[in-house]
């Protein structure tokens, strides 16, 4: 899979629009920009689109994050692109494997683009208008890579279709 089309992210999202500053919840790009230099992160931001990029390393690999801004309401959306090839006469098998996935989870949500066979994680931050911080965008990133960390072998072996989701499930499930 190759890396996810900024500018077809945001269109997905309705099309957002507006210049950054204007359209970010309160002190967002200043937490998204103190917490990438505490890191190391290359940030790169696209005002336009009030939108921002960045890749983190987790244990499976380099993940591209995409932090988009709502105004109304007022939220923060953090993508995560899974790095797995869905085969596309598996897509219901893998649809199976979410929904086992979803379940399990508390915060995060995974989802499958049913035309691009396109995987990622999605969690989202409701900031009613609350100054955003370093520590809140470090919680966002760490939600939104743990079910691709967590349940990565399983993508994989049921994307390629050569497990069936619920046994697949069963062993991300047994390796906690």
């Amino acid at each position: 899979m190759t890396d996810l089309d900024l500018e077809r992210l945001v269109g997905e999202l309705r099309g957002i629009a507006g210049q950054l500053a204007a359209r970010l919840p309160p002190g967002l790009a200043d937490a998204v920009q103190a917490w990438a230099a505490a890191r190391g992160v290359e940030l790169t931001s696209r005002p336009d689109l009030a939108a921002m990029r960045f890749v983190v390393d987790g244990a499976r690999g380099p993940h591209p994050v995409y932090l988009v801004a709502r105004d109304q309401p007022s939220q923060v959306l953090c993508y995560v692109p899974a790095q797995v090839e869905i085969d596309p006469d598996v897509r219901s098998m893998v649809g199976e494997l979410l929904a086992r996935i979803n379940w399990s989870l508390d915060v995060a949500h995974v989802e499958l683009n049913w035309g691009t066979r396109e995987l990622r994680s999605r969690v989202g931050l409701d900031v009613a208008g609350e100054r955003v911080t370093p520590a809140m965008i470090d919680r966002l990133v760490a939600n939104a890579i743990a079910p691709l960390e967590r349940y990565h072998d399983a993508l994989v072996a049921v994307g390629d279709g050569s497990e069936l989701p619920h046994t697949a499930f069963a062993a991300a499930a047994a390796a906690d």
